[in-house]
């Protein structure tokens, strides 16, 4: 399923400094009510939470967060699900 939702790559720039995932949507996941993204961060790779987390756009083509908390090192990550 992830490949309906990735497109280019996940990084992009953000003036603040702060960490930024941002990802293209696929067509079909794009236009699929049933298709949730999600995005996570984790500072240890172990436990994974939206903590933190501002979702910028979420649109039919793209999702792009910001991560808002004071950080050391961080992971973020999309979790992609698909309503019955």
């Amino acid at each position: 399923m992830l490949g309906l939702v990735l497109g280019l790559g996940p990084m992009s720039h953000n003036p603040s400094g702060q960490p930024r995932l941002s990802l293209a949507k696929g067509s079909v996941a794009g236009l699929d009510p049933r298709v949730r993204c999600v995005v996570e961060a984790s500072t240890s790779l172990d436990n994974w939470s939206t903590v933190g987390v501002a979702i910028i756009e979420n649109s039919a083509n793209r999702i792009t967060a910001d991560y808002t908390l004071p950080f050391d090192g961080v992971f973020m990550r999309l979790s992609v699900t698909m309503d019955p």
